[in-house]
């Protein structure tokens, strides 16, 4: 489950497409739809399929997540940090993220 983020104009879309972009050219990692990419908040990974109850409890539950979100307004987040994990259960930063040269 995640819930799908705009910037919240175009100059922090441009800067966030900017990183994107370097961080694909540094790490000569670009998927076939990079430029299409959504910014998102992942909520949760299934593991196992789940049951009808279990799908319908999800549902709602992401429903009541996102109503919150949405009456939160605007989200400032922290300056993006690179982190690497083995699991989806923990990210262990390493740095931020700041200007990464063009050369």
């Amino acid at each position: 489950m995640a819930f799908q983020l705009a910037p919240v104009d175009s100059a922090e879309n441009r800067k966030l497409r900017d990183l994107r972009d370097r961080l694909a050219k540094h790490l000569e990692l670009r998927k076939p739809d990079h430029d299409k990419y959504e910014f998102h908040i992942s909520m949760a990974y299934l593991t196992q399929w789940m049951t009808p109850s279990q799908t319908r409890t999800l549902a709602s539950t992401g429903e009541e997540c996102l109503a919150r979100v949405k009456k939160a307004g605007v989200l400032e987040l922290d300056a993006p940090e690179f982190c690497i994990f083995q699991n989806m259960f923990g990210f262990a930063k390493q740095f931020p993220l700041r200007r990464i040269s063009s050369r």
